[in-house]
């Protein structure tokens, strides 16, 4: 993300264009964490297009949403069943696959994402408060090159993004995403900072890409934190 960046400053890198690693020294997921990137696994940071259509004044939050979509439903036409955890997982069997991460870097928006290939933290490497253990993604077909799939899965996403501003409003788009959102329904505990963690139903998102929980009968939206289920 940080050559992406500096790409982006030198007006090197267009919407679109992409910059993939084979391996990280310093990666880095949700909050700063540690993000493990030996070879093998997939990394890439792609400058990701404004949006448009009638979707430009949705929410910075409903961006993030729409990036972790597009990625999960280019992975699922290769071959991989996945669901989106909130706001910026991919689950796999119950397992974290993949991590997405969004940053704001001189004018742009910049998308990232880590794809368990063929390496995946033990469970015994979690952190004790992880929501889920980590796992490594399987395709129904096969996979070839890391750069060649990078190729079809950006592809792919291009494709998605398009149709779906043209054929989807922002709130359709919400219940195409709460349909495949984990843990809807369930009771889950909810982590923000420094604050005690608070248990509550997983209802849906919001208008702004915020999570719905349910405690003691009334709705509040979660814009940020991250959930655990009971």
């Amino acid at each position: 993300m940080d050559v992406a960046a500096e790409l982006v400053r030198r007006g090197l890198l267009p919407e679109w264009g992409s910059v993939l690693a084979l391996s990280q020294n310093s990666g880095r997921g949700q909050l700063r964490r540690l993000w493990a990137s030996p070879a093998g696994n997939l990394y890439a940071t792609l400058c990701w297009p404004e949006l448009s259509g009638g979707w430009e004044a949705v929410d910075v939050g409903l961006v993030s949403i729409v990036f972790g979509w597009c990625f999960m439903e280019a992975a699922s036409s290769l071959g991989a069943n996945l669901q989106l955890k909130w706001p910026n997982d991919l689950l796999q069997n119950g397992r974290k696959v993949a991590g997405m991460l969004m940053e704001d870097r001189f004018g742009a928006t910049l998308g990232g994402i880590g794809m368990n290939l063929v390496h995946s933290p033990g469970d015994d490497a979690m952190r004790r408060d992880a929501a889920c253990p980590a796992g490594k993604l399987a395709f129904d077909g096969p996979v070839h090159s890391v750069p060649n799939l990078w190729s079809n899965l950006e592809n792919q996403a291009k494709n998605i993004y398009a149709r779906l501003i043209c054929d989807f409003s922002p709130q359709e788009f919400l219940s195409l995403v709460e349909s495949r959102l984990a843990w809807v329904g369930r009771n889950v505990l909810v982590r923000d900072g420094g604050e005690p963690a608070t248990e509550g139903r997983l209802s849906g998102l919001s208008d702004d890409g915020g999570l719905i929980v349910v405690r003691d009968g009334v709705e509040s939206v979660v814009r940020s934190g991250s959930i655990v289920p009971v």
